[in-house]
């Protein structure tokens, strides 16, 4: 059977890409500076996201994003989406201490997720990304979801865990697999990731969800890119992705 073409003249780039190199370059600029201050580095978490909400408005965020991307309000948004899931690659990048990571995946959070679930998932997301640039398996990361990011006893993961078991789980969202919620979504993508033995698989594994398939996309794939070292995506590598689909800002941010 033919394989569905994945990069086609109809692609482009969504909110996850931008806002993954929104909180990027913010911890970047958090990191030059040395900055310790919670306020200041919570400060310029928001001034990022919403300067790049506001560069790319329509990239497809969430409704309730949009809004307070728009508000330009101190408050911050209680939200637990996986939207803070997605975005933390780069703070695995930038900092070398485990402590440096969870301290600002917490931050990064905290404009538009401050809800406990999506403060959680940004943390656990971006802690494994960086257990796995370190050489951690598979079975690794199971382990560390398992004692880290319990929810309500729901949820049963271990590392025989089939799609058709996740499907089955009793979540928190009655909706099964068209929930956008961090509790759920870091699931599916660990899930995605612990089924694939490749970039391009675990990219392609994301198409069995009925709903945010890019989303689970953008937190997975980059578990499987460290892990296997792939940046290979039917025969392009990331430097020609981001070529082919970014604008010369885009190109220019991620190489600087």
């Amino acid at each position: 059977m033919q394989k569905t073409d994945l990069l086609t003249e109809f692609n482009h780039i969504t909110d996850d890409t931008i806002l993954t190199i929104a909180i990027y370059k913010a911890s970047q600029k958090i990191k030059a500076l040395g900055l310790t201050d919670e306020k200041e580095i919570v400060d310029l978490y928001t001034k990022y996201l919403r300067k790049y909400h506001h560069q790319y408005p329509n990239a497809g965020y969430a409704g309730g994003f949009d809004e307070w991307a728009l508000s330009e309000t101190e408050e911050r948004s209680f939200s637990y989406g996986n939207g803070a899931c997605m975005r933390v690659g780069g703070i695995a990048v930038l900092f070398d201490d485990l402590d440096d990571v969870i301290t600002y995946a917490y931050y990064s959070a905290l404009p538009s997720h401050s809800h406990a679930e999506g403060i959680k998932g940004a943390v656990c997301t971006a802690v494994i990304y960086w257990m796995l640039s370190r050489n951690a398996s598979k079975n690794d990361v199971i382990r560390y979801l398992e004692k880290h990011y319990p929810n309500d006893g729901s949820y049963k993961i271990h590392a025989h865990t089939q799609i058709a078991d996740l499907v089955a789980m009793n979540r928190v969202n009655p909706w099964s697999t068209v929930s956008v919620i961090s509790q759920t979504s870091l699931v599916e993508a660990v899930i995605n990731f612990m089924e694939s033995d490749s970039l391009e698989s675990c990219i392609r594994n994301s198409y069995r969800y009925l709903c945010d398939r890019d989303t689970i996309a953008a937190i997975s794939a980059p578990m499987a890119a460290i892990f296997y070292n792939d940046l290979q995506v039917q025969g392009f590598d990331g430097e020609e992705m981001a070529k082919k689909y970014f604008n010369d800002k885009l190109l220019s941010d991620i190489e600087t």
